[in-house]
């Protein structure tokens, strides 16, 4: 028997879906979608916080008994009110039960989708105030976005919403309704760059999301926070055409226009959208390696002359970081006296925990902090090349240039036997 733990939240003005789900026996592969990085990455953690006026969302970690359900949880009351439907959204949204198969566990989830978007609709054709009415947009909106993860084929219904509520006369009078609408636009914007990729679109066709999102952001700078979002797709894309120039066209304007905002919000965030088109187009170019050791000593690539190197984006905290540690050691080993090194970048803000782990492992490699490395009027290495998520690998050749930005092992394994045969 498999016990999961299922907690859906909001995300962006209460419409990104995310879950956290807490395994006690058995993996489940199915999981609801969280916020992408770039391609290849594995996140330990990436987590977008909701603007003022975000609709209420169910609060992560509620515990309910787990138990197997009897579809008794399902059922929506006849004459219930408003605020006890949205008792039983919530409920719904904040659950455990038991499952024996992946299978069953993916048809509770399309229930319970199917049953919340039931509710939502069920209060909108009720006659309630402006709050009650934008929580349930926010709420039908939640659950589109979900079915389009699960469903692809149903991306146009979720368009017609969207495109519908834009022009919604109740949502655009009532208090925070506007924050409501670009919130649902900007999640919708991100699954539409995905759709383009997965449909095999065109460049022009993402230009347009991306122009609508550029809009978004510029008047309501909150929006931010989903830049990597809608960066992931584009990326991915260039990654497939094997053009790091899709990226930066798509990008340059926006990355401009935020860069010249009277405004530190968009100016913090040209910075870190120009880093991640850095490094989009890395691989064949050369990577300066700055930074702080664990000592407190300032780095110099000097001693990285004429080897091949490995960089390693990582944080005591991110579980495939730590897990992949042992395997970045044996190559370490089989590799080091040929002329390999690995140097580490560690991105914990807990510095005691970081020193605590290198000297407890006795990491035979040089360390950097971005803790100890951040100076206020230049960006740390890690703020350069936008990286956002870990681990993140690059492999640099003995020219200094990068030979594989985002390698994931086995692919370095391979690069570093052709490296070193």
């Amino acid at each position: 028997m498999m016990k999961q733990r299922m907690t859906f939240w909001t995300g962006i003005a209460g419409i990104l879906v995310s879950a956290l789900m807490v395994v006690s026996q058995g993996s489940l592969a199915a999981a609801p979608p969280k916020l992408p990085g770039l391609p290849g990455r594995d996140a330990g953690a990436q987590t977008a916080q909701p603007p003022a006026g975000a609709a209420p969302a169910a609060a992560p970690g509620a515990k309910a008994p787990a138990k197997k359900s009897d579809g008794s949880e399902f059922v929506i009351p006849e004459n219930a009110t408003p605020d006890e439907l949205f008792e039983m959204a919530n409920k719904l949204l904040n659950t455990e039960q038991t499952f024996d198969t992946e299978e069953e566990y993916n048809a509770w989830v399309q229930k319970m989708i199917q049953t919340v978007y039931t509710i939502s609709n069920k209060i909108l054709k009720m006659d309630v105030d402006d709050e009650t009415y934008t929580k349930a947009i926010a709420l039908k909106g939640q659950m589109l976005y979900y079915h389009v993860w699960a469903k692809p084929e149903s991306f146009p219904k979720y368009e017609e919403f969207v495109r519908t509520i834009q022009k919604d006369p109740l949502l655009l009078k009532a208090e925070g309704g506007q924050k409501v609408i670009d919130g649902q636009v900007v999640s919708f914007l991100h699954e539409g760059c995905i759709h383009v990729v997965q449909s095999g679109g065109t460049p022009e066709e993402l230009q347009k999301y991306i122009d609508e999102f550029h809009e978004i952001v510029m008047r309501d700078p909150e929006f931010v926070t989903m830049i990597p979002s809608i960066v992931y797709p584009v990326s991915q894309m260039a990654t497939e055409k094997k053009d790091p120039k899709i990226l930066k066209d798509a990008f340059l304007k926006f990355a401009a226009d935020m860069k010249n905002a009277d405004d530190k919000t968009l100016n913090d965030a040209a910075n870190g959208l120009m880093g991640l088109m850095r490094f989009a187009e890395l691989e064949g170019k050369p990577m300066k390696v700055v930074g702080t050791t664990v000592k407190g000593e300032k780095f110099s690539q000097d001693v990285l002359k004429d080897k091949v190197f490995l960089v390693d984006f990582w944080a005591t905290w991110v579980t495939p970081c730590i897990a992949q540690y042992p395997e970045l050691l044996a190559l370490y080993i089989q590799y080091h006296d040929k002329g390999f090194e690995i140097v580490g970048y560690n991105m914990d803000t807990e510095l005691d925990k970081y020193k605590d782990y290198v000297a407890q492992k006795n990491v035979p490699w040089p360390n950097l902090s971005e803790q100890m490395s951040t100076d206020n009027k230049q960006p740390s290495m890690a703020e350069f090349y936008g990286i956002t998520t870990m681990p993140t690998l690059i492999l640099v050749g003995k020219d200094g240039k990068v030979i594989k930005n985002d390698v994931d092992i086995e692919t370095l394994k391979k690069l570093l036997a052709e490296e070193f045969k």
